[in-house]
């Protein structure tokens, strides 16, 4: 568990940007029919990271634990979670260099981490009665957990109440009553910044 205050020097503001995406409406995919790598039938087109590009192709896995997700983010982290699955099999073409991957390829066996990593979103959605096929993780785990700073944990939470408090309001307001936060299981928690791969802006 974390305690998240104001005096932590990770404390931000929360993230507007995000917030200013969720409320413009998006068109409809309807090119994309396929359900690739046992993604939700509506999941968007995978498309390749290009290095020079601005700002990579949208991946978040969470430091934070799957229990605070609602049910957009648990789902849209199982999906994402398959593709860096996806991507350190060698896979795909697309995401090879996204900075969300840095922390599991730094590991002796990646594939091992991050089947860790998704045994915990598949046990989350079986907890709320959703079912996520277990077999489409790597069998493969860690038996040790990984070190993440304070830092990088107090900007996700940010991060996260700022999309919560569009998509539910409810859950927002009860998780700014939270005093401690706990990590995803995969993780432990050492005194640190935000992480430098973390994109920002």
């Amino acid at each position: 568990m974390f305690s998240l205050t104001p005096e932590c020097p990770a404390w931000e503001p929360l993230v507007t940007h995000q917030r200013h995406a969720a409320e413009s409406p998006r068109k409809p995919n309807t090119r994309h029919k396929g359900t690739p790598h046992g993604f939700p039938h509506k999941a968007r087109k995978i498309k390749g990271f290009l290095g020079n590009t601005k700002r990579p192709p949208h991946m978040r896995l969470w430091t934070v634990h799957p229990q605070y997700l609602d049910v957009k983010g648990l789902v849209a982290l199982w999906r994402e979670a398959l593709l860096a699955q996806a991507v350190l099999r060698g896979q795909t073409r697309g995401y090879t260099q996204h900075p969300q991957l840095l922390r599991f390829r730094q590991q002796a066996d990646a594939l091992a981490a991050i089947g860790s990593y998704l045994s915990v979103v598949q046990e989350e959605a079986v907890r709320r009665g959703y079912c996520f096929d277990p077999a489409k993780i790597n069998p493969a785990r860690v038996e040790v957990t990984l070190a993440e700073h304070e830092g990088q944990l107090a900007y996700e939470w940010q991060h996260l109440l700022g999309k919560l408090e569009v998509r539910d309001p409810a859950r927002y307001q009860a998780y700014c009553l939270l005093g401690e936060i706990a990590p995803h299981p995969l993780f432990h928690l050492v005194p640190g910044p935000i992480q430098a791969w973390e994109k920002r802006g």
